[in-house]
C-alpha cells in the first residue's frame, strides 16, 4: 500500500482526493448532505455509506475498507451513539460504527477533520437510553482531536455548517499545497527592482505601513511561535494556524477569559525574548509617517514610541463587552488623554499624533478603560475573525471614517503573511476601498512561502519585493531618504 503522504500528493495533483464522511445517520442527514456538497465543490470525491448499495461484505467491513481507500476523513459527531455492530456483524458489540471508522483511519494515519455539535444540540436528537448517552459523552470527551464546533440550524441546507466545513477543507487544502511546495523546494522569483521606490515612499509617508507578525521574522511573537506556545500542552499533531489553535483552545478551555489570559502570558513571555524591533525603531524616527496599521499583538511598537517621546493614539474595535452595549464600537486610546468609546463615524483624532490602527486588537487591558465594562478587543480565533469581518459591513462598526483618508493611500505590507484569515482581511479592505485612485503602487516586503501565497498577492495587484522586513530596514537605513531622521 502506498504511504498516505504519497497517495495524497498524487490525489492532489490529479484533483481526485477521496473524502470519507463519518457520522451517525438519522440525526445528521442534512449535515452529511452539506458536507458532501462542499467536497464536490472542491471537485473531490465524497465517499458515504449512502452510496454503498448492496454489498457482499458486512456493513463494518464495507465501511472500514472504504475508509482505508480514502485520503481524508470528515468526522461529524453530535449526541447519538448510533449503530453498534455485534461480533457476528464484525464489530465488537461495544463500539459504534463511527468509532470503528475512526479507529480504521487512525490505524493507517489518514488525516481527520472533526466537527462537534455544541451541548445546546436539540434534546430530541440525543439518545434516549442512559447507556448510549454515557457512551457518546465519553467518546466525545476522549476524541483528542482538534475540532470545529457547530450549532443546530433550522434551514434544511445548513448554510452555517456548510461554511464551517468549507473553511476547514480550504485550510486543509492550503496546508497540503504548502507541504508539496516545501518538499519540492519551491522558490519564488527574486524581485528587488521595486525596493528603492518602496523605501522612498515609505520614508516620505506616501505609503501606509501595514505590519504583520513577520516583522519579527520566524522568532518570538511570530504566528508560528504564538501558535506553538498556545498548543504546547495539547496533543494536536501538526502545526496549527494561529486562528485555529486559538479557536481550539477557547473551545477546549470553555472560557474566553482563560484564552485571553493565556494568550497575554504567551505574548508577554515572548516580548521578553526580544530587545527591539528594527521596523518599530525606524517608524519612531520617521516624522512623515502619520499612520500605521498593525496586526501584531505585542506592545513593543508603543514602548518604542514612548522611549522616543513621540505622541500616538491607538484605535481598536470592541469585539465583546460585558452587557453587549459596546459591542462593535471603536476604542480610541490617546497616549496622553482619556479613552473614548464611540461609533465608527464619530471618531475624532488628536492632531500631531501617530495613529496606530490595530484591527486585531490586543489581549492586554487598556490603560484608563474601566474594568467594569469588560472590553474585549482581541481578534485571534476563527470566530473572532468572522465576527470582525461581518461588522465591517455596518457603517457604525466599520473602519472608522476618520481613517478613510489614510486607508485610501497605497499600502506597504511588511512581514504580512497571506494566511487564510489575513487574506480575507486584506481582500475585504481592498474590496471596500478600491484600488482606483490610490495614487501609487501597493508593495509587499515578503518572501512568499508557496505558489498559493504568491498567486494571492498577484490577484490583489500587489508588487511583491522578495526580501525580509529586517533586510528592508537595513536598506532603508542606508538610503539617502533616511539621512534626515537617522
Amino acid at each position: 500500500m502506498p504511504q498516505i503522504g504519497d497517495r495524497v500528493g498524487f490525489a492532489m495533483a490529479t484533483n481526485a482526493l477521496k473524502v470519507f464522511v463519518s457520522s451517525t445517520s438519522k440525526d445528521l442527514t442534512d449535515y452529511r448532505a452539506a458536507a458532501r456538497n462542499v467536497i464536490l465543490d472542491q471537485q473531490w470525491q465524497p465517499v458515504m455509506m449512502e452510496h454503498f448499495g448492496a454489498r457482499a461484505d458486512s456493513t463494518v467491513e464495507a465501511c472500514v475498507n472504504a475508509v482505508r481507500e480514502c485520503d481524508l476523513v470528515l468526522l461529524i459527531i453530535a449526541h447519538r451513539r448510533g449503530y453498534v455492530p455485534t461480533e457476528e456483524q464484525k464489530g465488537n458489540g461495544a463500539d459504534s460504527i463511527t468509532s470503528l471508522e475512526l479507529q480504521a483511519a487512525r490505524a493507517i494515519g489518514i488525516p481527520i477533520l472533526t466537527f462537534l455539535a455544541h451541548e445546546t444540540w436539540p434534546g430530541n436528537l440525543w439518545e434516549d437510553e442512559a447507556e448510549a448517552r454515557q457512551y457518546i459523552r465519553a467518546f466525545r470527551d476522549n476524541l483528542n482531536q482538534v475540532a470545529q464546533f457547530f450549532n443546530a440550524e433550522p434551514d434544511e441546507k445548513k448554510p452555517l455548517f456548510e461554511a464551517c466545513v468549507r473553511e476547514a477543507i480550504l485550510s486543509y487544502r492550503e496546508s497540503l499545497a504548502k507541504k508539496q511546495e516545501t518538499n519540492g523546494g519551491w522558490e519564488g522569483e527574486a524581485n528587488l527592482d521595486s525596493l528603492p521606490l518602496a523605501i522612498e515612499e515609505f520614508c516620505d509617508g506616501v505609503v501606509v505601513p501595514f505590519l504583520g507578525q513577520g516583522v519579527l521574522q520566524d522568532g518570538p511573537l511570530s504566528s508560528e511561535r504564538l501558535s506553538q506556545a498556545l498548543t504546547k500542552d495539547l496533543e494536536v499533531g501538526d502545526f496549527l494556524p494561529l486562528a485555529t489553535a486559538a479557536e481550539y483552545l477557547e473551545r477546549l478551555g470553555g472560557s474566553r477569559e482563560r484564552l485571553i489570559s493565556r494568550f497575554a502570558k504567551v505574548v508577554s513571555a515572548q516580548e521578553k525574548e526580544l530587545d527591539s524591533c528594527p521596523i518599530y525603531e525606524l517608524l519612531a524616527r520617521l516624522d512623515k509617517q502619520r499612520f500605521v496599521v498593525a496586526t501584531t499583538y505585542d506592545r513593543m511598537l508603543e514602548r518604542t514610541l514612548d522611549a522616543g517621546g513621540r505622541p500616538y493614539v491607538v484605535i481598536k474595535h470592541v469585539i465583546r463587552s460585558w452587557d453587549g452595549e459596546n459591542d462593535g464600537k471603536i476604542l480610541v486610546l490617546p497616549k496622553n488623554g482619556e479613552p473614548q468609546l464611540c461609533l465608527a463615524d464619530e471618531v475624532e483624532l488628536p492632531p500631531d499624533h501617530l495613529i496606530i490602527y490595530r484591527p486585531l486588537g490586543s489581549p492586554f487591558p487598556d490603560e484608563g478603560v474601566s474594568e467594569e465594562l469588560e472590553i474585549d478587543t482581541l481578534v485571534v480565533t476563527e470566530t473572532d475573525h468572522l465576527t470582525f469581518l461581518g461588522r465591517l459591513e455596518n457603517q457604525h462598526t466599520k473602519i472608522p471614517t476618520a481613517l478613510a483618508r489614510f486607508m485610501r493611500r497605497p499600502f506597504l505590507f511588511l512581514g504580512y503573511a497571506l494566511e487564510t484569515w489575513h487574506y480575507r482581511l486584506v481582500a475585504h479592505v481592498f474590496q471596500h476601498l478600491g484600488q482606483q485612485g490610490r495614487g501609487g503602487s501597493v508593495f509587499a516586503v515578503r518572501k512568499p512561502t508557496s505558489r498559493i501565497e504568491d498567486l494571492a498577492w498577484k490577484r490583489l495587484g500587489v508588487d511583491v519585493i522578495h526580501t525580509t522586513a529586517e533586510q528592508f530596514v537595513t536598506a532603508a537605513n542606508q538610503s539617502e531618504h533616511t539621512g534626515n531622521v537617522a
